[in-house]
């Protein structure tokens, strides 16, 4: 497991740590479907999905700069991920406060979306100390 997590780039170590994290916070937050809380567990998953599969995404249009094919898909990628980064979180706070459903917290929407951001500088900042 080691030596497979090594031969990866930052971007997909973030990734698959952030999908870790989110496993484990919404864990510790399950409870809130038994205290009607409901909006609090959805939130997080909510963001911290949207954060891992755009990094995801960031991580192929690296990958496939770095292979220099045509941007065109890359423009595509980004503009999508930045998209349901914008209509999560838009949704959220609309549902929450103008239509009154307590589905998704938009806090943790945007806590969740933090997850990927905080690991990838944190693996970021170990990598280039160990350099």
């Amino acid at each position: 497991m080691k030596k497979w997590y090594a031969n990866l780039t930052p971007i997909f170590k973030a990734t698959f740590v952030s999908f870790v994290a989110v496993v484990v916070a919404y864990l510790a937050l399950i409870f809130g479907y038994f205290v009607n809380k409901i909006d609090l567990p959805n939130g997080l998953i909510l963001g911290g999905g949207i954060g891992v599969i755009s990094y995801l995404a960031l991580a192929i249009v690296e990958k496939r700069e770095k292979e220099k094919e045509k941007p065109v898909l890359t423009i595509i990628i980004t503009i999508l991920r930045y998209l349901l980064i914008a209509a999560a979180v838009v949704l959220s706070a609309l549902s929450q406060y103008k239509w009154g459903h307590e589905i998704f917290n938009p806090f943790l929407v945007v806590g969740g979306y933090l997850i990927p951001l905080v690991i990838y500088l944190i693996i970021t900042l170990v990598e280039r100390k160990n350099v």
